[in-house]
């Protein structure tokens, strides 16, 4: 599993004009293909921005997948994934309740094309964003 980290540290949350808290991207993992297992590398860096996650006052995990297969099976793979992210954190963090969001999307919103290996490997991912609002994570 590959950890790639996303934008240098985000502002501090501000509310939005339109009343919601947006959302700040953290990390992006990724996963083997048709798998909801995080290796270690993946546990590795979830340890590394543990403080930030544990003092947000909450994360958004968005799952993803490529377009290979039914779609029922990719939503239900990307939920499986960010799930699996979610029981490692509170793993890591026993003592912590995490107020968190998750999000499936199995059928969109994809980080490179479809039509390479490399592509749907980049697409096979959970985003980890600080804030609540899953309208506002990409």
């Amino acid at each position: 599993m590959q950890r790639i980290p996303a934008q240098d540290a985000p502002a501090p949350l501000a509310r939005a004009q339109n009343g919601r808290q947006p959302t700040a991207s953290l990390l992006s993992l990724q996963f083997p293909f048709a798998s909801a297992r995080l290796d270690a590398t993946a546990r590795t860096a979830l340890r590394d921005v543990l403080p930030r996650l544990t003092a947000a006052p909450g994360i958004t995990l968005v799952g993803h997948t490529d377009h290979t297969g039914p779609a029922a099976a990719n939503e239900r793979l990307a939920r499986a994934r960010a799930e699996a992210v979610l029981q490692a954190l509170r793993s890591l963090a026993p003592g912590h309740a995490f107020q968190a969001h998750i999000d499936a999307r199995g059928t969109c919103c994809f980080a490179a094309s479809n039509d390479t290996p490399a592509g749907r490997a980049r697409n096979r991912r959970v985003e980890i964003h600080l804030g609540l609002d899953p309208e506002d994570a990409p």
